[in-house]
């Protein structure tokens, strides 16, 4: 009962605030209907201009409203499993009772939330991310078959969902491969082998459905408006390599008007036009590729680039994530606490290692992975900033709530964890909830 009551009553609070206004529509909304109404088993369907996920919830449901309450109900189940996963990490009673809790809680915060009202595919991504921790940590309590094919399942949810989470597959592939090398064990080492090729095998196949799809294409062509196409410089290193009309790019970005205060400057050649006609065929047979040069050529850029001010992206909400969100929103009021701003989430991160070294924790795979994830949180939102020029407010969403996450339950672990005693400190005793079924 314990445990039912605070379920049901978050299940109503989302359900609640998913319900009290009409859904919200937006430009990419129209985009999800259109590719969910193809046929299943279609090339429009799977290579179409957006992740196949929300298609397919489109076309499950069929109508905003209906879209909404399915993608809620999802969240509030991968929500609940992920709070019921992180209470198992500790001994039955209040501390079990706290983890679930508080997991929940964050569930409700206003970035969790917010998409619930909304076609969009920021909900169902973060509902693979909770699905994504729960299996994770059900893999590092006990490596199992069935445990690695939840994981891989959960990382091939959050690929279809949106493109830029195609690096969870492919860094946990490679994260589970290099771990089963190094230590060779079994039945760890065989388990790890095939869950690693398996996400590998995952990750491949959505990045194809990226290629053939030409989705790539649009995001170059966003981040040529806001982050080449305003710089000469920048500009010539692509006319070197071979980019056609860079005379007339410098001469339309010489004459768009200064931009508004706090606002990147944009130059959009009207690439319809017979005037920028070879320049869209070559962003077309060559844009995506030579982005990804410059890159490489220039990687400091994916660090450094984020920093600058103003942002250099475009359609951004001015920064604010709140800007997505419903005028008549239903907030819990938790996200100062549970949201906190970066400096703080740092200052948390930086006291969860002090404590955890003060109370001798195990340093165990749980904790281990909870660093990995919240570290590839960290490379995932720099990689969605560099994917696309724009939105990237949105986009970066789902790295950060990685972040926050990974520290969360690492609070969680160091406060409500059982330190062991002096007389067990030789040869600690494994946290509780470890050997528990999946």
């Amino acid at each position: 009962m314990n445990f039912i009551v605070p379920g049901l009553v978050f299940a109503w609070f989302r359900l609640w605030q998913g319900t009290t206004a009409p859904t919200l529509i937006w430009q990419d909304s129209k985009n999800y209907e259109s590719i969910g109404s193809q046929a299943l088993w279609s090339s429009g369907f799977w290579f179409g201009g957006r992740p196949p996920l929300t298609p397919f919830l489109w076309k499950l449901t069929g109508s905003p409203d209906a879209f909404a309450i399915g993608q809620t109900l999802i969240s509030v189940i991968a929500w609940t499993l992920l709070g019921w996963t992180v209470g198992c990490l500790f001994p039955p009673g209040w501390r079990r009772l706290t983890g679930y809790l508080v997991i929940l809680a964050f569930a409700t915060t206003t970035p969790i939330v917010l998409w619930d009202r909304s076609v969009l595919s920021e909900s169902l991504a973060l509902s693979g991310l909770a699905l994504l921790f729960a299996s994770a940590l059900r893999l590092a309590q006990k490596p199992t078959p069935r445990r690695a094919s939840l994981l891989v399942g959960a990382a091939l949810w959050c690929a279809l969902a949106r493109d830029t989470e195609i690096l969870l597959p492919a860094t946990l592939g490679l994260a589970l491969l290099i771990f089963a090398f190094t230590r060779r064990r079994k039945p760890a080492f065989t388990v790890s082998i095939a869950t690693g090729s398996a996400l590998f095998l995952a990750a491949g196949f959505c990045i194809a459905t990226v290629v053939e799809s030409g989705r790539d294409t649009l995001n170059t062509t966003d981040n040529l408006y806001v982050r080449v196409f305003p710089y000469p410089a920048r500009v010539a290193w692509f006319a070197s390599h071979g980019m056609p009309e860079a005379k007339q790019v410098d001469k339309l970005a010489a004459t768009e008007p200064r931009p508004a205060h706090g606002t990147a400057k944009t130059v959009f050649p009207d690439l319809s036009s017979r005037e920028f006609a070879h320049l869209n065929a070559w962003i077309n047979d060559h844009g995506a590729t030579t982005y990804t040069l410059w890159i490489i050529e220039h990687p400091w850029l994916v660090v450094l680039e984020p920093f600058r001010r103003p942002e250099r992206s475009f359609n951004n909400a001015g920064g604010d994530i709140n800007g997505y969100a419903a005028q008549n929103k239903v907030t819990s009021g938790l996200s100062p606490v549970l949201w906190p701003p970066w400096v703080w989430l740092l200052g948390v991160a930086a006291a969860v290692v002090v404590v955890l070294d003060e109370r001798k924790l195990e340093v165990n795979r749980v904790v281990q992975g909870l660093v990995g994830l919240g570290l590839l949180g960290i490379v995932a939102m720099f990689a969605a900033w560099s994917g696309d020029g724009q939105e990237t407010t949105r986009h970066t969403v789902e790295g950060l709530a990685e972040v926050h996450l990974a520290v969360l339950i690492m609070l969680l672990y160091v406060t409500l964890t059982r330190a062991p005693t002096r007389d067990e400190a030789s040869e600690p005793e494994p946290v509780a909830g470890l050997m528990s079924t999946t």
